[in-house]
């Protein structure tokens, strides 16, 4: 894709809103975008700094490990000997999950789900408690590797939308189709 100018960009924009042009993010560059890149290359290239993005997005990248590598300590005292079944599973569960979230199809909202109900059941006492606790933090491991993908698409998607000189600067990682249902 070749670079745009301001006023392309806005025409460009334009389009998109009317639905007459489609906007795709490939979910890795995203991730990638934000996790790669520095601060002052990002200010340099784009005129913008964005902290909270790269904040949130970093969060989750190692949010993940970090939750998985919990729930498997935590297993041990809650599940006792059970915990030889549940680490490789949830180990395994946990890559492919992960693998899977850099597909465009994969959404954020049936992991936030499961994670916002077992909140309620721990809340609610409905489970011993230390099983739901534990249920709960391996589900927001689950949920920080789908947001590490999702979230990241999110940000450089309104960024790119917003700012044209990041359009051109992460142009090799969006898709343009034009013919929409516009």
């Amino acid at each position: 894709m070749k670079e745009l100018t301001a006023d392309e960009h806005a025409q460009l924009i334009n389009s998109i809103r009317q639905g007459a042009v489609l906007l795709g993010i490939d979910r890795p560059f995203a991730r990638r975008f934000y996790t790669d890149t520095p601060l002052s290359v990002m200010k340099e290239n784009t005129g913008e700094e964005r902290y909270l993005e790269k904040g949130l997005v970093w969060l989750a990248f190692l949010g993940g490990p970090l939750t998985l590598l919990s729930s498997g300590i935590l297993s041990i005292s809650v599940l006792k000997w059970w915990d030889i079944l549940f680490i490789p599973f949830a180990a395994i569960t946990w890559f492919i999950y992960h693998a899977s979230s850099s597909r465009g199809t994969a959404r954020l909202w049936p992991v936030s789900l499961l994670l916002v109900t077992t909140y309620i059941v721990y809340s609610l006492s409905v489970v011993q408690r230390s099983l739901a606790l534990l249920a709960m933090i391996f589900l927001f491991a689950l949920w920080c590797s789908r947001f590490l993908y999702c979230g990241s698409a999110f940000f450089l998607r309104a960024f790119v939308m917003g700012n044209w000189r990041a359009f051109n600067f992460a142009k090799d990682g969006i898709a343009v189709r034009f013919g929409g249902d516009g």
